[in-house]
Parts: structure tokens; C-alpha cells; sequence
């Protein structure tokens, strides 16, 4: 089934509820560009697409808000069709001053999978379109799926591989003691300090509930580094400590 087909049929799986009936959305396009971005250049057409028909798909009305400055969110978007301008009010400003204009397709949100953090720009529909979107959580439970490798703790600890590295990701729970030499890298912050890491070593990707940790082995290995995900979370990186 070809990349359209798998989107189109999608589609018309949601139809009923989001009113879809008369699109006409171009899922090879989609592909096509969402793949450039730097979070998805290599993760190939073949996946992409599947992740695209894990989203959520959303009509949207020209004058909508998608997302607004100074808001919380954990979304990532596509705007598989239409048109939108960003744009951004600094601090004393009484207007917005536009930023770009967003043309079908294109992604756009996507630091919102990596932190949770205020979306620093407003994002307004320009004309009637279609929205894809997926929530931080799912995003990390379709790559813990899909696409990253998994080790189990007792085989990473039993390696006597002196390149092994073990990463521990997950801000939230940084106050925990962790295994002795373990880098604690929060993934907000992962790749600003790639830099530091060594493309020569293998990462042991660690986080409280699996969903950091299976992230991180997504942006390394996306970056070209040898990374796996931990099984066992918080127990992994702390066990054999004492």
C-alpha cells in the first residue's frame, strides 16, 4: 500500500467524526517534507507514514488558533493542508509581529516532544485546513514501539564494554542517586549537549518510566550515535550502586 493510501484510508477512518469527506490531502507531500526536518531526517518514509496515521486529525477553520504564546503544551502538529501565519508579542509590545507563513505540508510544535515548556509564538489559521497532531506521550510510545532498540538491565550491567555510557534523561526524577559515572542529561536539553557526547561510545538511555529514555535513543540514533533504550527505568540505572 503506497504512503497516499495508507494516509487516505486513514482519513476516511475519521471522516465521519471530523467532517473530511471532501479532502484531498497529499500524503506523499506530507512525507516528502515532513522527513527534511531535522527530528525526523532519518527515520524513512516507511515509518514516518505510520506515525502520521497515528495522529489525530483535526478540520480547522481560517481564523483559528492552533496554538497560542504563553500556553503549556505537549502537541506536535502537521499542517497536512491550508495555510497559517506565526507570529509573536514581545514583552511590551501591544502588537503581534508575523514571524513566517506556514504552507501545506509542514511540521511545526515539535519541541513540545521534547520539553514540557510555553509555547513562545501564536499560530493562526489563514484559511481553512487540516490539522495532524500527537500529544508528547504517544509520540514517545510509538518510538518505545517502533522504532528504537531495547536492552534489559541485568544484560547492559553484566557488559564490561569500557565504551558503554549510561544516560540518565529524565529531568523530573534527577533527584535519585544514580549509578556511579551515569551522565544525567535532561532530554531538554539533550541536543544542545550532543557535543559532549563521543560518537565512538554506545548509550544507555535511562528515564523514571521508559518514555524519556526510549526518546532519547530516538534523537541519538537520528544524529547517528549508537544508542539503546534501558528496560527497568529508575531500578536500572540505580541498581548495584551500594
Amino acid at each position: 500500500m503506497g504512503l497516499r493510501d495508507i494516509l487516505g484510508s486513514f482519513l476516511k477512518l475519521r471522516s465521519l467524526r471530523c467532517d473530511l469527506v471532501d479532502t484531498d490531502v497529499d500524503a506523499d507531500r506530507v512525507v516528502a517534507n515532513i522527513v527534511k526536518s531535522e527530528l525526523f531526517c532519518n527515520l524513512g518514509t516507511d515509518l514516518l507514514s505510520e506515525l502520521l496515521g497515528v495522529m489525530e486529525v483535526r478540520r480547522v477553520r481560517s481564523g483559528a488558533t492552533v496554538m497560542k504564546q504563553g500556553e503549556r503544551s505537549d502537541l506536535f502538529f502537521v499542517l497536512a493542508a491550508g495555510n497559517a501565519v506565526v507570529t509573536h508579542m514581545g514583552e511590551g509590545q501591544k502588537e503581534e509581529r508575523i514571524l513566517a507563513k506556514l504552507a501545506e505540508p509542514t511540521g511545526f510544535g515539535d519541541e513540545a516532544l521534547l520539553d514540557e515548556k510555553f509555547h513562545c509564538v501564536t499560530v493562526k489559521m489563514e484559511s481553512d485546513g487540516i490539522i495532524l497532531r500527537i500529544t508528547r506521550d504517544a509520540f514517545a510510545d510509538f518510538v518505545a514501539e517502533r522504532v528504537v532498540n531495547w536492552i534489559a538491565q541485568e544484560e547492559a550491567t553484566e557488559s564490561d564494554d569500557v565504551s558503554n555510557v549510561w544516560l540518565w534523561v529524565d529531568e523530573k526524577s534527577r533527584r535519585i542517586k544514580v549509578r556511579e559515572g551515569t551522565m544525567e542529561v535532561p532530554l531538554c536539553q539533550l541536543r544542545e549537549r550532543m557535543i559532549e557526547l563521543n560518537r565512538e561510545s554506545r548509550y544507555f538511555c535511562c528515564s523514571g518510566d521508559g518514555r524519556a529514555s526510549s526518546v532519547a535513543a530516538f534523537l541519538l540514533e537520528q544524529r547517528g550515535f549508537n544508542a539503546v533504550a534501558i528496560r527497568g527505568g529508575r531500578n536500572a540505572v540505580a541498581n548495584g550502586m551500594n
